[in-house]
């Protein structure tokens, strides 16, 4: 697993487990997510950078089942802490 890399179980809807890896968000992707003003150019721009960063079997289900019967900003809190815990974990045995 490369340093910038979340290895996380989810859940789908219909109760299947999948195991997926999410790429921490780069600043291409950055400045894309933050230039689109609307809403439906911004949630374009997040499921582009979603289908980019995940890695793992069925990737598509899985941000079709995010955008449909999830929350997009739980999902990018906990990605964002468990990315800072793995950076404070790394400075701690360096």
């Amino acid at each position: 697993m490369i340093d910038r890399e979340i290895r996380f179980q989810a859940e789908l809807s219909t109760g299947e487990k999948i195991t997926l890896s999410l790429l921490e968000t780069n600043a291409r992707q950055l400045q894309e997510l933050t230039k689109e003003s609307g809403i439906s150019e911004n949630l374009e721009a997040t499921i582009k950078q979603l289908k980019e960063n995940l890695r793992g079997e069925r990737v598509e289900d899985f941000v079709n089942d995010l955008i449909e019967n999830g929350s997009l900003d739980a999902f990018y809190t906990t990605m964002a802490e468990s990315f800072k815990k793995k950076r404070e974990a790394k400075r701690k045995n360096s």
